[in-house]
């Protein structure tokens, strides 16, 4: 085998179909094509064909007590290559359903040794960054609703990473604020259905639709339609909106905060969707709408605790936004 460079699911699928290194250590492995400071990255498989990743460290090199979990498995192991011991950090994902993350792990830990990191280094800074992700997937039931509502965010935030790689700081929603994306006095909610003939999206609090103090709003519909094999899915929308992304672990935290633990898991996964369509729209007087100021005195009636309502678009067409307008606002937003 040679030592081109490879990806890591090219390299365990090429384990799988039986090939390997050539005088390689005395277990079957494939070069990553990466040299560390004490020798070849390589790429291997565990016992029941689990993704793994050998990294080299010194012999009598100090290493930390890195933190397992019930997906990963994190161990200090030593092999022979012409009777001469290597020693590694071996990784390994124990759970076949978030082989897509560990690939991403994998990714990382190779970019970091390539830039010079010691391979101990590289795997705590890469562990810290993927903590929220390497756990076991949860049994927990996602809604339809959720994964539709998801799905709409990472499309917004893919045009605003687009037109800024730091724009990954605009999303608020996964902190619980009012709307979904903001910078400095310009918000955006975003609203997502799959309801093609349905002009109509729910509001669910009475300030959801009110501008922040001084500045401005706008709400983007996102009208998608359920398909089989549709290439729209939450995993899909993750992995552009990784690569666009300045600070990737800071988006994994952020989707951890909404509850996705895995971006590639079935659960998440298990819709799909083609865009149907976009639309913009300012949100401003006359805009269709219920706030406190729609009541008397501008003031919600008392005992009133919580207000959802539907509204319909149809309606608000005069506020649409033309195309030139929204990139206008887009490029206001992202910053």
């Amino acid at each position: 085998m040679s030592s081109e460079v490879m990806t890591p699911v090219s390299a365990w699928r090429s384990l799988r179909l039986g090939g390997q290194e050539e005088a390689g250590i005395s277990i079957p492995t494939i070069p990553s094509g990466v040299e560390a400071q004490d020798g070849k990255v390589r790429h291997a498989l565990g016992p029941a064909g689990e993704p793994r990743i050998l990294l080299p460290v010194g012999m009598h090199e100090r290493l930390p007590a890195f933190k397992e979990s019930t997906a990963l498995l994190v161990a200090d192991v030593t092999y022979e290559n012409d009777g001469r011991p290597i020693r590694f950090i071996d990784m390994m994902c124990r759970v076949g359903e978030l082989e897509s993350v560990f690939s991403e792990v994998a990714g990382e830990l190779l970019k970091r040794i390539k830039g010079g990191e010691r391979c101990r280094d590289a795997v705590g800074g890469t562990l810290a960054d993927f903590r929220s992700l390497l756990v076991a997937p949860s049994n927990q039931e996602i809604s339809d609703s959720e994964i539709i509502g998801l799905i709409g965010e990472l499309i917004v935030l893919r045009s605003l990473l687009e037109i800024n790689p730091d724009a990954w700081q605009t999303w608020r929603g996964p902190a619980g604020e009012r709307h979904d994306f903001r910078r400095n006095f310009y918000s955006l909610e975003a609203k997502t259905t799959a309801r093609q003939s349905d002009n109509t999206v729910s509001i669910s609090s009475i300030d959801q639709l009110d501008a922040p103090a001084g500045g401005t709003l706008h709400l983007k519909l996102i009208v998608l339609e359920r398909a089989v094999d549709a290439p729209i899915t939450v995993s899909s929308m993750w992995v552009q909106v990784m690569k666009l992304a300045s600070q990737p672990s800071k988006v994994r935290e952020l989707l951890a905060q909404i509850g996705c633990d895995n971006p590639h898991s079935s659960t998440w996964n298990r819709l799909a969707f083609n865009l149907q369509r976009e639309a913009m729209y300012q949100v401003i007087n006359g805009f269709p709408r219920i706030s406190a100021s729609s009541f008397k005195g501008g003031r919600v009636p008392r005992g009133v605790r919580s207000l959802q309502y539907v509204i319909d678009l149809a309606d608000a067409a005069e506020f649409e936004l033309r195309k030139e307008a929204v990139h206008k606002f887009l490029l206001r937003i992202a910053g």
